[in-house]
């Protein structure tokens, strides 16, 4: 997550992923897509998660994609 933008080519390889190969990339893969839908770009980026998706926050600290900081 710490990439300044989730570009478009970024989410075309993503949604590649989303395939049911391997289970665990699929979801990995589904939350990025998530992210990139939400706030491509870096910049408050966590600020706006905690904000409006917590939810989305939440699955991103349970899988490691960040780690968890105390809000």
């Amino acid at each position: 997550m710490g990439q300044s933008n989730i570009s478009k080519e970024n989410v075309t390889r993503l949604r590649t992923f989303a395939h049911p190969e391997n289970q665990m990339i699929v979801d990995l893969a589904t939350i990025v897509l998530k992210v990139a839908e939400v706030k491509p770009h870096k910049k408050m980026r966590l600020k706006v998660l905690s904000r409006e998706h917590r939810k989305i926050l939440a699955t991103l600290e349970e899988t490691g994609l960040i780690i968890a900081h105390h809000m």
